[in-house]
């Protein structure tokens, strides 16, 4: 319901396209420039006649920044994974771009690892056809496809399936909808308890979430994760903020990243 509800709060706007994210993902302190760059990769496959650099196009000023709406459906930026194998990636067009920000390939987690072994790409990911994507983690979509989503998947209907990304998933998977998957994904679930989990709690209903050391996990195929809870200062501690940046930005310049309290006291970053 959750995601019927902001679908149908985008179509309330004048807005073009919408990224709908769950409330519990983990996402790169360095999101900003990876989105862009996976904006023109997607821009550069779909719309050839695209401006071919960032600095002719931004995010406010241009509705198709994320390529013609007309072009594609749903774009998942947010997955626990999309089992497509080379063989499904070369049928189709696609496109592998550089990100210094992703995590080493030995740190990558399957099928995403096993995707870019395949292309021979270390320091980058890529943008092909979706064959199988799990998990709405998050997920862009235009006014179209959010209007046939909830056409289409508003109710279960007759032998319907209850779990709204599973009829994400059989969108692209049966129905040719035009759906395109980041590998690896820019966002992923992190280990907590969410606003969901929350109010279930009060319902009785709720299975737990993450807690103690777990919360401490780096998130799958995230590097420098900004939900890591080290880097997590008061709202009213401002000094305590720009200590915290000060270190942050420290760390992104050499190339780091800060993963443990000794590591933000000691002025120690994980190479």
């Amino acid at each position: 319901m959750g995601h019927l509800n902001a679908l149908r709060w985008f179509l309330s706007t004048d807005h073009q396209t919408a990224l709908i994210l769950e409330d519990d993902v983990d996402f790169s302190l360095h999101l900003t420039s990876q989105i862009s760059s996976t904006a023109h990769a997607l821009r550069s496959l779909l719309s050839p006649g695209s401006p071919s650099t960032l600095s002719n196009i931004t995010l406010n000023a241009d509705p198709h920044f994320w390529a013609s709406p007309s072009t594609w459906d749903i774009l998942w930026l947010g997955h626990c994974n999309d089992a497509a194998s080379p063989a499904h990636v070369l049928t189709h067009p696609s496109i592998s771009y550089p990100d210094p920000h992703i995590p080493p390939l030995s740190s990558i987690a399957p099928p995403a690892a096993d995707i870019l072994k395949a292309f021979n790409l270390s320091d980058s990911r890529m943008l092909h056809r979706s064959y199988w994507p799990l998990c709405t983690f998050a997920y862009a979509i235009t006014r179209a496809s959010a209007a046939r989503i909830l056409s289409t998947y508003g109710t279960e209907g007759e032998g319907g399936c209850a779990a709204f990304d599973v009829r994400m998933l059989e969108a692209c998977r049966d129905h040719d909808w035009r759906c395109w998957t980041v590998a690896p994904e820019l966002f992923h679930h992190v280990p907590g308890k969410s606003e969901i989990a929350n109010v279930d709690m009060n319902t009785g209903t709720d299975k737990g979430g993450g807690e103690g050391d777990e919360r401490r996990r780096p998130s799958v195929n995230i590097e420098c994760g900004a939900r890591n809870e080290w880097l997590w200062v008061d709202r009213e501690d401002g000094v305590g903020r720009e200590r915290m940046l000060e270190r942050v930005r420290e760390a992104s310049a050499r190339g780091k990243c800060i993963t443990s309290r000794e590591e933000e006291l000691d002025g120690k970053v994980e190479v």
